[in-house]
């Protein structure tokens, strides 16, 4: 029992160093066994590729009017609710005008005063100029009896004292006249802004559309926007048309341009795409402190999308969030290839022009050979969420290396053998 034991073990570790000395043969001589690592590709194609970035925001009226009152004080009247819909020229708040309805009657009770001594000015005047007048003429009489020698100088300086006191006179009374219609207009701007602060006491919508906001209550005292910091007391908005503004980066808004389209899928609708369209880009950015380091700021251009499909049909309400793909770009028959066949490899891997490039990752994409995977740098242009445009490196039907991505990006080599196990046309 024991010997047919042996006998059987002794055959088994023949069989096993049989079949391993047939294992290492065949792997030698290819016999049975795939050479290379699997790999699978595409043809390069000529496709139509549109442009895309692709941002997020938050959807907000196109039109949104904040309104303060331009005078400060208590709210008497409040005529709306967040929600209701209002019509341009309706009342929506008032605020209590009793201070300025006492400043009103003061103003007009010292413009009254002001004018009546406008016109006791006006009558001294007249008074002074009659008196001047005759003093006048009794100088210009008697300077020329005193030149004659007919008159003695005493005589002669009692007129030539009575002509310069009436003339400073007539000064004062032309500058009274002058101070008098001064306060005259003073008083009447005085008037004329108190009556216009009693005016905006009462605040009216100027625009159609509902109210968004309302930030204020009866009772409370609002700030006017004579200060500093007025009171926002409440908004107007028009929600028959929306619009998304995004933060687009410094890269991409040179490409965003008026006019350009969009879709636009709205978190509260899933399963729809809306249809935008580009209305205005800013011209100067928005800079934002990185969260990484207080120091590091990135300079973001906004950018406006108006929602073009029918709010008749869908409910769509300020602060929803929403993805917006921005079409910039459409070019037709460009040499492309899948986003993932394309990858950054370090520049001592890519034989360029002769040349070894020093300490730089450049773009490159690994080309079918033989069963090679050679490595080939390239140009880059246009791309959308699949494809992107090969400018330079390769032609049309050239087979390109797509997967797995681990592998082309990080573990080919230049020359590495490679089976394909699926190739996409």
């Amino acid at each position: 029992m024991i010997k047919n034991t042996k006998k059987v073990i002794k055959r088994l570790i023949i069989a096993f160093i049989v079949v391993l000395i047939f294992v290492i043969f065949a792997r030698r001589l290819g016999l049975g066994i795939s050479k290379g690592i699997e790999v699978t590709t595409n043809l390069a194609k000529l496709r139509t590729i549109i442009e895309v970035i692709t941002v997020c925001g938050k959807i907000q009226p196109e039109i949104e009017v904040k309104i303060s009152s331009d005078v400060s004080g208590e709210i008497i009247e409040l005529n709306v609710k967040e929600g209701d819909y209002v019509k341009k020229g309706q009342i929506l708040v008032k605020v209590k005008p009793d201070i300025y309805e006492t400043t009103l009657n003061r103003i007009e009770a010292n413009l009254e005063s002001t004018r009546a001594s406008l016109e006791n000015s006006k009558f001294r005047l007249k008074q002074v100029e009659t008196q001047f007048y005759q003093a006048e003429q009794n100088y210009i009489r008697y300077k020329q009896l005193y030149e004659k020698g007919e008159i003695a100088k005493v005589e002669f300086d009692t007129y030539l004292m009575a002509y310069n006191t009436t003339k400073a006179e007539l000064e004062a009374a032309k500058q009274n006249i002058v101070v008098a219609e001064h306060n005259v207009k003073s008083n009447e701007a005085a008037l004329t802004e108190t009556k216009a602060n009693l005016t905006t006491t009462v605040i009216y919508a100027p625009v159609d559309g509902i109210v968004s906001k309302l930030n204020v209550k009866i009772g409370e005292r609002v700030i006017g926007t004579m200060q500093m910091a007025e009171t926002e007391i409440l908004r107007i908005a028009d929600f028959s048309t929306m619009e998304i503004v995004v933060d687009v980066s410094e890269t991409q808004i040179l490409r965003i341009h008026k006019n350009d389209t969009a879709h636009i899928e709205i978190d509260a609708y899933p399963n729809e795409i809306f249809k935008g369209i580009v209305t205005a880009t800013a011209n100067s950015p928005t800079v934002q402190t990185s969260s990484i380091t207080s120091s590091d700021q990135i300079s973001t251009h906004q950018v406006h999308i108006r929602i073009l499909n029918p709010q008749n049909k869908y409910k769509i309400l300020p602060g929803m969030s929403a993805t917006v793909n921005i079409f910039t770009n459409k070019k037709h028959n460009l040499v492309s290839l899948p986003i993932q066949a394309v990858v950054m490899r370090p520049d001592s891997l890519v034989h360029l022009n002769n040349n070894f490039l020093k300490n730089k990752q450049i773009e490159c994409i690994f080309k079918v050979t033989n069963n090679k995977a050679i490595i080939i740098p390239i140009k880059t242009g246009i791309q959308d969420n699949k494809y992107i445009e090969i400018i330079s490196g390769i032609k049309n039907t050239d087979i390109i290396i797509t997967g797995s991505f681990n592998i082309i990006s990080k573990r080919f080599k230049n020359n590495e053998l490679v089976k394909i196990i699926n190739l996409k046309k």
